[in-house]
């Protein structure tokens, strides 16, 4: 590498990135707004003038050929000689995707990329031939076509390329920006860490400060009342050593002010510096778009809105590519055929929408389309063929249960493979990264109307508001939009059944899960008077439980260390200025360990269905809690006729009945069961909230698999004896 080019490399690779980027946007706006031609072709050309003047200037003389020969296969367009065409505007952006390639192979001092130019600056040679300028004419006809031309830039043999710089720019333009390097970047953001840890120690020495001053002032005191005159002078000394401490804590607590407001202003500042606007989504997801299409045969436009939205630089980069493959899945799942979308009336080039807002402390990311929508239909086809569920299980499924199942790994629609789909990497990639960074998915439908997917996520990584809690006499944080609730449940409203710790919130039954098993520890120690439950956003029936709750705080976060990357469990660093760093729990970990466990259940009971038959809606709700703890599916039946009805059409492996119920009581129940050939096998648990040996007799007599009492049930019987039975029907 040429030692001048060395010496401003980074400089040099970031400003032909970005030249590249926008002739890239150039492009497709004037194929997607013809009129826009014009305006959008000069600063193409100021572009990659720059990118060629540049390049020639640091000896880079392949990337300043390809812009001069992207110049020329231009300039009948810029001339309005012809019309911009779908193979100019294919081989340029491939032709700046070599770019961006080849200044990759120059930062690692290799050939990387080298070959690619060479081959696109031969085509836009090529394609420059096939569309020459004529000649200039001479005599009347010139003078006419000269007054009647608009003022056009001077020839290319004109410019002053010998000196590197565009003569588009004024020479006495002072710059309004300056590069700064991510590792620079970095490096100030850990500087003012260094700040917040320095403040703590300010915070620590002022407390000691404190608590000398309020000694020494006791003994003051003390002495004072003893009134020995000998200790007069001890006392002057000591009240001069107390003013001493009074200034010294002054100056400490306004060093402390001083620092803090210095630090946060520095810390706002460089958290400004990494926010980025929006609009730089705007030239990937035109292209995506425009490649989805060409490759599907179909016509979508694009329609962006709150470009003039911030967003953190890392967040910006992490939620571009979820943001491309929902939009490339739009088009290839959404958008009908052409033919198909005038057939029934819509316009034949469909429209998809990508709205940006702010909301709070989130960004809410809302992709449409117009195009057919969610095929619940299908979804539920594809997921019984694919043994994700039976049937009867996918019939029970309501709307938005279904969409869930296109959030499922591996899962897609498409019989056939192409570049866009039927690879099994669907949208659970999206989910999956929407969840890491503390967001949601949430997706919505009308048939043949489109579909609607939002996507939810913290403005900025750079700081969150956290919720700290102890557990195990650890102290974590956790991002506090994740918790979708937090109860305090009094000691005894904690419910023990079936082995499981149930409580109710708004009637529902949540099991309860320690924070500790989670992280794979053994939890010691007793239940606190009031339990603190959190609730997560996405668990359905699940409660996590601490120790304390230790309040709210909007901290710094920082990667997690490299060695504890691959820990699921935690998602980054927070940065504390009066003690040590917190981990910040991740709330997708915390999900898919409680879904783990559940699936450890589902295993070990290999997912058998149990009918729970009980007049009482309080009774089958805390059942259906239980045997779900437990790992089994449930049916629930409000007497014994509608179990009948249940057991004689779907498939049920075991059934828990009470006794004593309207229309059809349990023994009823287990007589009409016993007397079909279809469910005479089938165990039933018979379960009564008296002891009455009557009612145990009679269902013991009648076929019963086995008869509880409520004290049995409360001792945790209930899952022991379903598995027991099953296990014995299996054999």
């Amino acid at each position: 590498m040429d030692e001048l080019l060395r010496e401003v490399i980074d400089i040099f690779v970031a400003e032909v990135r970005e030249q590249a980027d926008r002739i890239s946007q150039a492009l497709l706006t004037m194929e997607q707004q013809p009129s826009t031609i014009p305006t959008e072709i000069e600063e193409l050309y100021r572009q990659a003038h720059s990118l060629k003047g540049s390049s020639a200037s640091l000896g880079v003389e392949e990337l300043s050929q390809l812009a001069h020969h992207l110049e020329s296969a231009l300039l009948p367009v810029r001339r309005h000689r012809s019309t911009l065409t779908a193979e100019m505007v294919d081989l340029g952006l491939k032709s700046l995707d070599a770019v961006k390639l080849r200044v990759v192979g120059l930062l690692a001092d290799n050939e990387v990329g080298l070959a690619e130019v060479h081959r696109f600056a031969e085509q836009l040679e090529q394609l420059a031939q096939r569309h020459p300028l004529p000649a200039p004419s001479v005599g009347a006809q010139a003078v006419v076509d000269a007054s009647a031309a608009p003022i056009e830039s001077p020839p290319d043999d004109l410019r002053s390329d010998d000196i590197g710089e565009p003569i588009f720019a004024g020479a006495s333009e002072a710059p309004d920006s300056v590069r700064v390097s991510i590792e620079k970047l970095a490096a100030l953001i850990q500087h003012t860490d260094d700040l917040r840890r320095l403040r703590g120690q300010l915070e620590r020495h002022q407390s000691e400060v404190t608590t000398m001053l309020r000694g020494l002032e006791k003994l003051l005191r003390t002495n004072a009342k003893n009134g020995d005159p000998d200790l007069k002078r001890t006392d002057e000394e000591i009240q001069h050593v107390v003013r001493g401490l009074r200034a010294m804590r002054r100056d400490l607590l306004d060093d402390i002010e001083g620092l803090q407001s210095t630090t946060g202003e520095l810390d706002d500042g460089l958290r400004a510096i990494q926010l980025l606007p929006a609009a730089l989504l705007s030239q990937p997801l035109h292209r995506a778009i425009r490649e989805a299409c060409r490759s599907t045969g179909k016509e979508a436009t694009l329609v962006l809105r709150g470009e003039d939205v911030f967003l953190d630089r890392t967040l910006l980069e992490a939620i571009q590519t979820p943001l491309l493959h929902v939009v490339r899945n739009a088009v290839d799942h959404g958008i009908e055929d052409i033919a198909v979308r005038e057939a029934i009336g819509k316009p034949a080039v469909g429209r998809i929408s990508v709205t940006i807002e702010q909301r709070g402390s989130q960004v809410e990311i809302t992709v449409e389309d117009d195009g057919r929508g969610l095929d619940v239909t299908r979804i539920r086809e594809v997921a019984i063929k694919r043994s994700l569920l039976s049937a009867t299980e996918a019939a029970r499924l309501d709307e938005q249960e279904v969409y869930q199942l296109l959030l499922r790994p591996g899962f897609s629609t498409k019989e056939e493979t192409t570049t866009l789909s039927g690879r099994g990497v669907g949208l659970d990639v999206v989910n999956t990264t929407v969840r890491k960074l503390h967001g949601s998915l949430t997706l919505e439908s009308t048939p043949g109307a489109g579909a609607l997917f939002v996507i939810s996520v913290p403005l900025t990584v750079a700081a969150s508001r956290l919720l700290m809690l102890e557990e195990q006499d650890h102290t974590f944080a956790l991002p506090l939009p994740a918790v979708a609730r937090i109860a305090l449940p009094r000691r005894e409203e904690l419910v023990q059944f079936g082995g499981q710790t149930v409580y109710y919130i708004d009637g529902q039954p949540h099991t309860v899960l320690r924070l500790s098993k989670l992280l794979g520890q053994t939890h010691s120690g007793d239940v606190p008077n009031r339990q603190p439950l959190l609730i997560l956003r996405g668990a359905s029936g699940v409660a996590i439980a601490c120790d304390k709750l230790r309040g709210e705080a909007e901290l710094v976060l920082r990667p997690l260390p490299i060695e504890l990357r691959r820990l699921p469990l935690l998602s980054s660093v927070a940065i504390v200025p009066s003690g040590p760093a917190l981990f910040v729990l991740s709330p997708q970990g915390l999900l898919s360990t409680v879904g783990s466990l559940r699936m450890a259940h589902d295993a070990r009971s290999r997912r058998r269905t149990v009918l729970v038959a009980d007049d009482s809606i309080t009774t089958r709700s805390l059942l259906r809690s239980v045997l779900e703890g437990g790992g089994y599916r449930v049916r629930t039946a409000s007497d014994g006729d509608e179990a009948l009805r249940i057991a004689r059409s779907e498939p049920i492996d075991l059934v828990v009945s009470d006794v004593r119920m309207p229309r059809l009581d349990g023994i009823g129940l287990l007589q009409r069961l016993r007397s079909d050939p279809r469910t005479s096998t089938l165990p039933l648990v018979l379960f009564s909230g008296a002891n009455n040996d009557e009612d145990k007799q009679r269902g013991l007599s009648a076929g019963a698999s086995a008869y509880l009492a409520k004290s049995d049930f409360e001792r945790g019987q209930l899952v022991d004896v379903v598995t027991q039975l099953l296990q014995e029907a299996g054999s």
